[in-house]
């Protein structure tokens, strides 16, 4: 991640990139097992005649439930960024989140400012449309 912040110009303050680097070599050392989606967004949340609701396009990793709390964060962004208090909207949903999943609000919090900080230089590297960037940014830097 430091060297992708590099490769990009530094695009994020250097606080932001470090938070995220920090919850990155803690996430490292988990041991947890639990097997996550990964990609749990709301498009891939269906109603279903089998389950009420069925997650569907996993990516089968391991750890703990609070990565998957930035994509929940990231869905729908319009919603988020048209907030008057963007630290609000953004605590609210993952506190949401964080209760259904049964994690730590606080490490759902700093795996989504992590996550979005490596959104953001992926979506840079590969052209990705700027209010994707945009939004990631905003969203890395509002949560540290």
């Amino acid at each position: 991640m430091i060297a992708q912040s590099k490769e990009l110009g530094h695009p994020l303050p250097e606080q932001v990139v470090g938070a995220a680097v920090d919850t990155i070599r803690a996430f490292g050392v988990d041991d947890t097992a639990t097997l996550l989606h990964g990609d749990l967004h709301f498009a891939n949340v269906l109603r279903s005649d089998r389950e009420p609701w069925l997650a569907i396009d996993p990516k089968g990793y391991a750890g703990t439930a609070a990565f998957d709390a930035a994509t929940i964060v990231r869905d729908r962004p319009e919603e988020l960024l048209a907030a008057t208090d963007l630290r609000k909207a953004l605590l609210q949903r993952i506190e949401i989140f964080s209760e259904a999943a049964e994690v730590d609000r606080d490490l759902a919090v700093r795996a989504t400012q992590a996550r979005m900080v490596s959104s953001a230089f992926w979506e840079r590297l590969h052209g990705q449309p700027r209010m994707g960037i945009e939004a990631a940014d905003r969203i890395a830097t509002v949560l540290i």
